[in-house]
């Protein structure tokens, strides 16, 4: 008889269900798993603040498109990895939070890193949340909560280990721990609502396709080309979606912000194709993508965000990836109209907005402005390089001028709009793919947040550039004290002039200071060169707003 710890059951059951990352920070209640995790040598990082764990997950599961598993120790622990799970609850990331919690038997005795119940609080931000109270049940139980993360809609889910239970020993030959863990099965489209689609789209004067995050989680870039070289429907994407279609497709018309510029009656879409779409308040609401006559298929693989906001023409429940494959099947039968008078408006309206910052370009005045240090970073940085955007208005800039001919190589903030997730974010992108180029810009709000993760970045060797846009301010929040309160009522908006580059180089970092255009391009080079992480201190001026965030201002 072999007796083994609770932790290394947990250990075993995540190697069945194929980790082969683990991000966390360490905590006494968790020794068994890391005794595990140490002789099983699964990788794992592990970070300066829990936070900066559970976004490191979110960026493995999201750029590797599996699970992310962060643990989490008592406490204090876990409440510092709520921002996370909310984060991953409202995108729709699959990763399991692992949180260790105080013995049984201590309830209610006021012992430290305890009295409160981790699993009450979890349940209203995970698809799923339980707490574990016997050994023998880890298996089960475990295997459970990544079945649940992983199937349709993905999402966080949590597991609650008391450190009694992960301590305790149990007989290896007493537990079985399940054989078929991930079951991920897509919904599949009724052919009368693929039939009825069809019928809407041919009928159609200005159709455009929608893609959102759902198309990108379903893998189906490959299927969206050949419909859309089929169709010649022009495409626009959100943020999470940006290189389903590729940017150098004359086809491919931009953001979903950029529809903004098609509210005149004569321009307005008559039937939108979405899918994998999640319609809110920024794409359906205030700022009004959606013109209230157009026709609308919504393809989503959650019946919740069907109807979520205003109602939809034909409601089709599957996943988009087999949706698009059965409009394929189906299309090349049709004869599509001529949509090139629609094609040619959209081009043009995509090369008005490209050349409205042009003069930006030239300008050799410090600071920079931030449209040309954005286009100088994208122009310049390796064709593999995978961004993180961050920054509550660096990332806009960001997203205006960003080029991807590929998905999964840009990524931003989701409906959370958290501010910070970048650094944590990016190390779990590295993660994924340690072979590849990956830039993670920020402000100079965003990085405080996460500054010492440049620690984390150098102890386990991942040469991610991080490229601050500093412009001494809370830009967005200046601006909408100036919009709210109008100027010169502005409170708690000013930062100082912070060396943030000199903190990455005393934490072992390469770090350098950018004040004018010149020096930029040769810094980002000797960055992605050095095979160290590094931090570029971009000075730029409290400009304009960004163009997206102008649009939804001034349709609000």
């Amino acid at each position: 008889m072999s007796m083994i710890t609770g932790g290394e059951l947990v250990v075993r059951t995540l190697l069945q269900a194929g980790v082969d990352n683990v991000f966390a920070l360490y905590g006494g209640h968790l020794e068994t798993i890391f005794q595990g995790i140490r002789e099983h040598k699964i990788p794992f990082l592990d970070v300066r603040h829990e936070v900066a764990a559970g976004h490191a997950a979110e960026g493995y599961a999201r750029a590797a498109q599996k699970l992310g598993v962060a643990l989490i120790t008592a406490g204090p622990g876990f409440t510092n990895v709520i921002t996370s799970i909310t984060n991953a609850y409202l995108d729709r990331t699959p990763v399991l939070y692992i949180a260790a919690s105080i013995p049984q038997n201590y309830a209610e005795a006021n012992m430290v890193q305890g009295g409160f119940d981790q699993v009450a609080i979890a349940k209203p931000i995970t698809k799923w949340a339980n707490r574990v109270t016997s050994t023998s049940d880890i298996p089960r139980l475990l295997a459970h909560a990544i079945r649940i993360a992983t199937s349709d809609p993905p999402g966080p889910v949590l597991l609650d280990i008391p450190m009694d239970v992960s301590y305790a020993l149990i007989d290896e030959d007493s537990v079985v721990i399940p054989k078929t863990i991930i079951a991920d099965t897509p919904a599949l489209p009724r052919e009368d609502a693929i039939d009825s689609a069809l019928h809407l789209l041919e009928n159609a004067k200005r159709p455009v396709i929608m893609v959102g995050e759902g198309a990108w989680q379903c893998k189906a870039e490959e299927e969206l080309r050949v419909f859309v070289k089929s169709a010649g429907i022009p495409v626009f994407s959100d943020y999470q979606g940006h290189g389903l279609m590729q940017s150098s497709d004359p086809l491919y018309a931009g953001g979903f912000f950029k529809m903004l510029e098609l509210s005149e009656p004569q321009l307005a879409p008559d039937v939108i194709l979405a899918l994998g779409v999640r319609f809110g308040v920024y794409t359906l609401g205030a700022s009004r993508l959606v013109p209230a006559n157009a026709k609308v298929i919504h393809v989503e693989c959650d019946a919740k965000e069907i109807g979520r906001v205003r109602d939809v023409d034909i409601a089709i429940v599957a996943d988009s990836r087999e949706v698009l494959l059965a409009l394929n099947i189906k299309s090349g039968t049709h004869k599509w109209p001529d949509w090139s008078a629609w094609q040619k408006v959209l081009q043009s309206l995509r090369f008005v907005r490209e050349q409205r910052f042009a003069e930006q370009l030239t300008r050799r005045s410090s600071p920079l402005h931030p449209y040309q240090a954005a286009k100088t970073i994208i122009n310049s940085m390796p064709c593999d390089t995978i961004v993180v955007a961050d920054g509550a208005e660096a990332h806009q800039w960001i997203a205006e001028v960003i080029r991807q001919e590929e998905p999964g190589r840009f990524f931003t903030h989701g409906h959370l709009g958290c501010l910070g997730f970048g650094m944590g974010f990016a190390m779990g992108v590295m993660r994924a793919h340690p072979n590849k180029h990956v830039l993670c810009i920020t402000g100079d709000g965003g990085v405080g947040i996460t500054l010492a993760e440049f620690d984390t970045m150098a102890r386990h060797n991942l040469p991610i550039v991080v490229v601050i846009m500093n412009n001494r301010t809370w830009g967005a929040t200046k601006r909408f004290q100036d919009f709210i309160s109008g100027p010169g009522k502005n409170i708690a908006v000013n930062l100082s002039d912070a060396r943030y580059h000199d903190v990455a180089i005393a934490l072992g970092c390469h770090g350098k200071h950018i004040t004018e255009i010149d020096q930029l391009l040769p810094a980002l080079a000797a960055s992605f060169e050095c095979g160290k992480p590094s931090c570029i201190n971009v000075e730029i001026e409290l400009a304009d707003m960004p163009p997206d965030s102008a649009a939804l201002m001034s349709h609000a």
